[in-house]
């Protein structure tokens, strides 16, 4: 498996009803079109009506996949398609403090020049959902959960990120475009 660059959108507890659609509804759009789901302990020929009624109902009852649990109980991962990468997925993760959606592509293949069609999506997805924190990250980092960025860390944004409040301190980190509702912050390139 090669190394991903990651995109991760945090998203607080009681955002859930209806938020797999809605995700879904407004990542995959333009240029990012739907193939499939990834078919591990699942049917590989599942449409993404299914797959949306199998993850909202995951997310309804608060679904965490334990250690030792089949990850055919899992949450579904979609693929999609997105020029230039060979891949692309997004996946749901569930935990005591948050939901998050990642989208993941090869780290050897993206770079600032070439993630538009990801930087529209979460444009998209930052203006009509409430998404509290959009990060992005390589393999060998992590992202900034909501509760982080409330105690002041910065997000985390190899290619981009998003923010409803901007510390000072960022913009001496980040080159910073006001959005309608929050901040859209890039890494200053040296």
């Amino acid at each position: 498996m090669p190394p991903y660059m990651t995109l991760s959108f945090g998203f607080a507890k009681d955002a859930k009803h209806e938020l797999v659609r809605r995700f879904y509804e407004h990542f995959g759009a333009e240029d990012i079109s739907f193939l499939g789901v990834l078919a591990w302990g699942c049917s590989p020929d599942l449409s993404m009506e299914q797959i949306i009624v199998w993850n909202q109902q995951k997310l309804n009852e608060d679904f965490e996949l334990g250690y030792d649990e089949h990850v055919s109980n899992d949450y579904r991962q979609v693929l999609y398609s997105v020029p230039p990468f060979s891949e692309c997925r997004v996946f749901i993760m569930n935990n005591n403090e948050e939901i998050r959606f990642y989208c993941i592509v090869p780290e050897s293949e993206i770079d600032q020049s070439n993630c538009t069609s990801l930087l529209t999506a979460a444009d998209r997805v930052w203006a009509n959902l409430p998404v509290r924190v959009i990060d992005s990250y390589g393999e060998s980092d992590d992202g900034v959960g909501i509760k982080e960025l409330e105690r002041g860390i910065a997000p985390t944004a190899s290619l981009f990120a998003y923010v409803d409040e901007l510390p000072a301190e960022l913009t001496e980190q980040f080159e910073v475009y006001k959005l309608n509702r929050g901040y859209r912050l890039r890494a200053k390139e040296a």
